[in-house]
């Protein structure tokens, strides 16, 4: 349900929504945010961790090198969501402070916004649905490296999850304390639910069952 606000006729019209209508992402996305760089950056650096993990070999054969890039991917990632998106997107801060007997104190800063602007409905969904899912794809990746054995990406994925999911985490420490409602489910269609649930199934299977047929092969040539 979309209204205008009229109740002050010296400002500018603004479009508001009814806070149950899911929020539609499509090619005008963008243009309705009212923080589209930011929400862009938000986006792609996370994705372009991804992407590097999964075909960056192409580009570098080291292994090793590729799994450093991968970290300052994700560490440029963190930096961004704590320290720009975060605040701007869903005006959310957090961060900690130590007493003079070295006690830790972790603090957290919500700006009180409406968020019943189409503007700020999309920056909000898009927020939390790239911050909440990606430490969901790092742990999965995180499951598969260790069932193929391959113990350096493993180490990769667990470092890219811990940073993802401890940024997560206090995101929605901190969007408690600003009573802000947070739930992935309420940001993702039921279509892509399902083709999640099926694709995460077949590739469960396919790693364990490809798991099963290198140690079968070793054992064969011993």
């Amino acid at each position: 349900v979309m209204i205008t606000d009229n109740s002050n006729p010296f400002l500018p019209e603004i479009e508001v929504v009814d806070k149950k209508d899911p929020v539609s992402l499509n090619a005008n996305t963008l243009q309705q945010s009212y923080h589209p760089s930011i929400l862009l950056l938000h986006t792609v650096i996370k994705c372009i961790a991804l992407i590097w993990y999964l075909f960056g070999w192409i580009f570098v054969k080291s292994s090793t090198l590729n799994g450093v890039l991968v970290l300052l991917l994700v560490a440029s990632d963190f930096y961004v969501t704590k320290n720009i998106s975060g605040r701007l997107l869903v005006h959310l801060r957090w961060w900690s402070s130590t007493d003079r007997n070295g006690q830790q104190t972790w603090r957290y800063e919500s700006n009180p916004s409406p968020g019943n602007t189409m503007g700020e409905r999309v920056d909000s969904t898009v927020f939390w649905l790239f911050t909440l899912s990606f430490p969901a794809v790092w742990c999965f990746f995180c499951i598969i490296s260790l069932i193929r054995l391959h113990f350096l990406w493993f180490l990769v994925c667990a470092i890219a999850f811990a940073l993802s999911g401890f940024n997560t985490y206090l995101y929605i420490q901190a969007s408690r304390y600003g009573n802000q409602s947070v739930s992935l489910l309420n940001y993702i269609p039921e279509n892509v639910k399902t083709n999640a649930m099926n694709s995460f199934r077949s590739a469960f299977v396919n790693a364990v069952g490809s798991a099963a047929a290198n140690l079968f092969k070793k054992k064969k040539k011993k």
